[in-house]
């Protein structure tokens, strides 16, 4: 005689084969019956305040800051109904966005909380100046601060576009279409300029008032890189670095020469790229609608954008790493090859530099050597455009194929900036590290990583400036 459990087989089977079937049909008509009974997904979103914390303001007194409501509705189908509706990407998109940018306020919320704390502790070490950077103001709408190394580039860009402040007569579409010289050379027509004035007119008591900052030691960094390892500043800092001729051409200025003229000259007028931030704006005293950081400048700028009512200026096709490296490689190129060609500025000198810095912020892998072939194309010596067009062909022809990732770029780009003050003695790095604390506690930056400052077999020890 069969056991129970056995005779039962064919009954489980037959219906584990009905479910299935049911399983299956009951599938089908989903995906042939999209608009089912079945209620996808519901999104709410309520109206958000964005609390900035702006120094010595009440928090009841906060300027408008409003996210906009969402649009996106409950999302609902009904077999048979005509009008029933749809998820779409775009909608997905916007939720995904508008979560985004609720972040991003959040994040400027805190900031501006730490801002206020630590303001306190400094208020007296802070009242003996106003502003030592520049304030771009379009008259009743934005006022930018200029923090060198942070993106001014692009907001200076940005500020001339919305102002029309840019060469009739050429095809501007877009800030990154104005010519990097002009941006920060060109004259300023629609746009005030102002100094220290600034606060004693007024100006900033108006208007959306912006500043963007970034971590001490990457912006030291990158400066160097930028100003002295290309030739920007070889003929104007580096006779006085080397105590030379004023006519001298100096080409190679050390990372650590560089930080030790900063630490030694902190007390006299320095130069704006070096400067600290609570110098150049101020925050203390001055009420900033947002400070945005290098950390996170494209989600800060989108945000900015966005509440200035200009999301046009928002291309996302743009802004991918790629498209990024690209621009940033033909304004660089642009501007370095504009230098005349001779025995101070010789372009096959800058050719090779300017691969290198773009292999060290991170753009260009670095195992991809310098292509010496550019050398042997005859129009590389046939002017600067030329031979900008010749350089950056090379530089493009790189970066599509290399196929390393972002994050590796990433860390390629920051593991360039440990070696590089890997090399500076510990006791340079207290004196720089003094200078600038007030910006590491204001913006909320560590003003001893580990990995800067955490040397095996150096012995650790602070020193009095």
């Amino acid at each position: 005689m069969k056991s129970p459990e056995i005779s039962a087989m064919p009954w489980k089977t037959c219906s584990f084969v009905f479910i299935g079937i049911t399983a299956v049909i009951l599938t089908l008509f989903c995906i042939l019956q999209p608009g089912i009974n079945v209620r996808i997904f519901q999104i709410y979103t309520t109206e958000q305040r964005l609390n900035q914390v702006t120094p010595f303001q009440n928090p009841g007194e906060f300027s408008e800051r409003k996210l906009q409501k969402s649009s996106i509705q409950p999302v609902m189908g009904n077999v048979g109904h005509e009008n029933s509706t749809k998820i779409t990407f775009e909608q997905i998109n916007k939720i995904q966005e508008e979560a985004k940018m609720h972040s991003v306020a959040e994040a400027m919320k805190t900031r501006f909380q730490v801002l206020q704390e630590k303001c306190e502790k400094h208020l007296k070490n802070l009242s003996s100046f106003g502003i030592k950077g520049s304030i771009y103001s379009i008259q009743q709408k934005i006022n930018y601060c200029e923090t060198p190394k942070v993106g001014c580039t692009f907001w200076k860009s940005v500020m001339r576009f919305l102002a029309g402040d840019y060469p009739t007569g050429r095809q501007i579409q877009k800030p990154s279409d104005i010519d990097r010289a002009f941006v920060h050379s060109g004259p300023w027509k629609n746009i005030k300029r102002y100094g220290n004035d600034a606060v004693k007119l007024g100006v900033l008591s108006t208007g959306y008032n912006i500043m963007f900052v970034r971590e001490p030691y990457s912006r030291l960094w990158s400066g160097y890189l930028d100003k002295f390892y290309l030739p920007d500043f070889w003929q104007r800092y580096g006779p006085i670095f080397r105590h030379t001729s004023k006519k001298d051409c100096i080409q190679n200025i050390s990372f650590e020469e560089f930080l030790t003229f900063i630490a030694e000259n902190h007390h006299a007028t320095s130069d704006m790229h070096w400067t600290p931030f609570y110098q150049l704006c101020n925050p203390c005293h001055v009420k900033y609608d947002v400070i945005g950081k290098m950390e996170t400048f494209s989600n800060d700028s989108k945000f900015i954008l966005n509440k200035l009512g200009h999301d046009m200026l928002v291309d996302d096709k743009q802004n991918n790493s790629k498209s990024r490296a690209k621009e940033e490689i033909r304004s660089l190129s642009k501007y370095n090859f504009s230098f005349k060609n001779n025995s101070c500025f010789f372009h096959e000198v800058i050719a090779k530099r300017l691969w290198s810095v773009f292999q060290m912020n991170g753009y260009i892998q670095k195992n991809i050597p310098f292509p010496l072939e550019m050398f042997s194309d005859k129009n590389f010596y046939l002017g600067s455009d030329n031979t900008t067009s010749v350089f950056i062909k090379y530089a493009f022809k790189a970066l599509d194929s290399q196929t390393v990732s972002d994050h590796d770029l990433k860390e390629q780009k920051h593991q360039y900036m440990i070696d590089g003050y890997s090399t500076i003695p510990m006791p340079l790095l207290y004196r720089i590290q003094k200078q600038f604390q007030i910006d590491f506690e204001l913006f909320g930056y560590n003003a001893e990583p580990a990995e800067i400052f955490s040397r095996q077999f150096v012995q650790h020890y602070m020193i009095t400036i």
